[in-house]
């Protein structure tokens, strides 16, 4: 509906909510050395993130419109909200 540059920043936008929300158990959990296979799974899983992050960008060719923006900045929020609702459930 918005094209391939839509698509690919609202992957930019995903991985890199969940990246930082990986990024913040990990720092969690590593105070604590009973975790450390858990550690070294979500270690992985942050990577694989990572790279579908960074694919996503160096697919894009120009620079975010306001539009652009805004809608990440909305996706960004509502990973956030379905996080909240996550542990609530």
């Amino acid at each position: 509906m918005f094209g391939n540059a839509a698509v690919f920043r609202t992957i930019d936008a995903v991985e890199t909510f969940v990246d930082e929300h990986y990024a913040r158990q990990i720092g969690r959990l590593s105070q604590d050395e009973r975790f450390s296979e858990i550690l070294d799974i979500l270690e992985r899983c942050r990577t694989d993130e990572i790279r579908h992050r960074d694919d996503a960008r160096n697919r894009l060719d120009n620079t975010p419109s306001m539009f652009s923006e805004a809608w990440c900045s909305l996706v960004g929020l509502g990973s956030a909200v379905a996080v909240t609702l996550a542990r609530r459930i």
